[in-house]
């Protein structure tokens, strides 16, 4: 079976399963509130990181300020652009991350690489 590793982590079915703590757009596109959830999982144990690197206007149509998602009052588009850190706070995030020896991933989008 196929096998890679990951700064030094090796990753195939005959290690054990990795774990990745997924922060996506929990955060409410609060950089605190990022920091905490990585300190978290990180103190937890996992190493893994993946965040959500959104650029709203790249990647959403002009209807998806139209649709609502079920679970808001507000379209999808403002969900997303509420939960966008800026390209300066995803820096502090993710070197915070490694600065704890974390392994951190964002990108979503071909313009968010």
């Amino acid at each position: 079976m196929p096998e890679f590793s990951v700064r030094g982590i090796p990753i195939g079915t005959d290690h054990p399963p990795i774990v990745v703590a997924e922060i996506g757009i929990n955060h409410e596109g609060s950089l605190a509130v990022a920091i905490e959830m990585a300190d978290a999982a990180l103190d937890a144990g996992l190493t893994f990181i993946k965040h959500q690197t959104h650029i709203p206007d790249a990647e959403m149509s002009e209807e998806a300020k139209s649709i609502k998602p079920g679970n808001a009052d507000v379209s999808i588009y403002e969900v997303i652009d509420r939960c966008t850190l800026s390209e300066a706070d995803e820096r502090i995030l993710m070197d915070h991350v490694n600065d704890r020896g974390g392994i951190f991933s964002a990108p979503l989008s071909l313009e968010s690489r």
